[in-house]
């Protein structure tokens, strides 16, 4: 059996762990705390981001078929009727402006 001096070093030393094993506990659980604050945080603008994306990529999208709407009335333009000198420089002008529009939606970087 332990004499009783020993098994007082023995409950101190325990006592002693427990007290430093509260103070990790409460600093775990305060730094768990910071972390799900966090995390809501992250979440939420996740959200925000893929929101703005999913918009923005509708919007995109709308004006790549105004493009090809334009597109399609020019052929059915030069198709069907005969058009002036002026009138083949402008459209030719037009395409450029369409062509040129539909390389910067097509190259567009969100995130660059």
């Amino acid at each position: 059996m332990k004499r009783p001096s020993l098994m007082r070093n023995d409950v101190s030393m325990v006592q002693s762990w427990h007290i430093k094993l509260d103070g990790s506990m409460r600093k775990l659980q305060a730094t768990l705390a910071d972390v799900e604050k966090d995390l809501k945080a992250l979440t939420s603008k996740k959200k925000k981001i893929i929101t703005f994306i999913n918009k923005y990529q509708e919007k995109l999208s709308k004006s790549q078929e105004n493009i090809t709407i334009i597109e399609g009335e020019i052929y059915t333009i030069e198709a069907n009727y005969v058009l002036s000198n002026d009138e083949v420089e402008r459209l030719a002008k037009l395409e450029g402006a369409v062509e040129k529009r539909c390389q910067e939606i097509i190259s567009f970087k969100l995130f660059p």
